[in-house]
């Protein structure tokens, strides 16, 4: 068992590193989702610690940093989808800049940009409920 976990781990990466050079634009525009989080800024990651989560392709910092990502993606994703949280919250679908981010309670949120941020920053409990309301329709 594992070995196939050995041998599957391999084909991910190698089917991402596959992807990354076929000029697929990874998620984040390349930052790494678990630096957020885990060290409170944006950092780009590189095509060598590539991950596939439901479609999307992701770059890490490093081969540890990596396996935390896979070991649990769900902790490590923005919200949202990656769309811009203060968008959300008024119903909207933005996209959102990667160097524009909140951490609220170990969940990541995004912003389209930094005078979008400040707006999203000055209630970031209020806007958040907002929209998870709003989330649960624009995601159907």
């Amino acid at each position: 068992m594992k070995k196939l976990f050995t041998i599957l781990t391999a084909l991910t990466a190698l089917l991402s590193l596959a992807s990354a050079q076929a000029g697929e634009k990874p998620a984040l525009d390349g930052y790494c989702p678990v630096c957020y989080i885990a060290a409170g800024k944006a950092a780009k990651g590189s095509a060598e610690f590539a991950s596939t989560h439901d479609g999307k392709t992701y770059y890490f910092v490093s081969k540890e940093v990596k396996g935390k990502f896979d070991a649990e993606p769900a902790k490590w994703l923005p919200q949202y989808d990656g769309y811009c949280a203060y968008g959300i919250s008024l119903g909207k679908k933005f996209e959102s800049d990667p160097t524009v981010f909140s951490v609220v309670d170990g969940k990541l949120y995004l912003n389209k940009d930094a005078e979008i941020g400040k707006e999203f920053a000055k209630d970031k409990e209020g806007n958040i409920k907002k929209a998870d309301v709003k989330w649960a329709e624009l995601s159907k």
